[in-house]
């Protein structure tokens, strides 16, 4: 769009002033000019391509090999890109250090049910679930098999990895261990779109600078451990921190 200017019976186009009495001046100039530029013509620059908000990569992708999905829950709860502006609920994701969280229950001496996890952060306190993933090493493809299709039934999407055995200096003894601290990071950036409110279950001090980032998008981070688990770097870097214990009574799993 242009802008027009007039004053002084002088009319402005784009910054360009254009008399109105136009007197047929010598073009020779201007031809020599433009015969220069033909025979060295200015370099071009070519404009880099914009980034496209829009595009996402399907997550359940991430990870083929791995990754167990309940199908009809992740089709009718994720994939709806595009959000109603005036929704009353936030929405929210979970997402559980399996391993991590195995420990903090042992400690505890009780371990919480992944039902009223959903349960929980959901329904009682109000927010609509987008997702839920679970995190877990194995000792082989076959281990936890009942385990983990209880979790696809319940909605999660499980992200699993085989164990690898490596020698513990402090100990003198071989341990057994899968990190997935990739996997979770990558689900969390990969789904950034589709929540406002983040549950972590973890007390690793090495996604402190994930949160971080997640908190400068204007998500809420809430990050569920225990005393002598959390890391402290982790517990500053969250908007919330809830002790397992504080929500004991309602997701403690049940033997009845």
């Amino acid at each position: 769009m242009h802008n027009f200017d007039i004053n002084n019976d002088n009319l402005n186009l784009e910054g360009k002033y254009i008399e109105n009495h136009l007197d047929f001046e010598d073009t020779t100039d201007l031809e020599e000019e433009n015969l220069t530029e033909k025979e060295h013509p200015k370099p071009q620059l070519i404009p880099r391509p914009e980034y496209n908000p829009n595009y996402q990569v399907n997550s359940t992708n991430i990870i083929t090999n791995s990754t167990e999905i309940n199908h009809n829950y992740y089709e009718n709860h994720t994939h709806n890109s595009h959000v109603n502006p005036h929704r009353l609920r936030d929405r929210i994701s979970i997402f559980v250090d399996g391993n991590n969280m195995f420990y903090a229950q042992q400690k505890n001496g009780w371990f919480f049910d992944p039902r009223k996890v959903i349960d929980y952060f959901s329904e009682e306190s109000g927010f609509m679930l987008i997702n839920a993933f679970w995190y877990t090493g194995l000792k082989d493809s076959q281990d936890q098999r009942g385990f983990r299709d209880a979790l696809i039934s319940l909605g999660y999407t499980v992200r699993t990895k085989i164990l690898k055995e490596y020698y513990d200096d402090s100990s003198g003894r071989f341990s057994q261990k899968a990190n997935l601290d990739i996997e979770i990071v990558v689900d969390m950036f990969n789904t950034v779109d589709q929540y406002d409110r983040v549950v972590l279950f973890s007390g690793d001090g090495d996604f402190e600078r994930a949160i971080e980032l997640l908190r400068s998008k204007n998500t809420h981070i809430t990050v569920v451990s225990t005393d002598g688990m959390i890391a402290r770097e982790l517990r500053n870097a969250t908007d919330r921190y809830i002790d397992l214990n504080e929500i004991r009574n309602c997701i403690e799993k049940k033997d009845y």
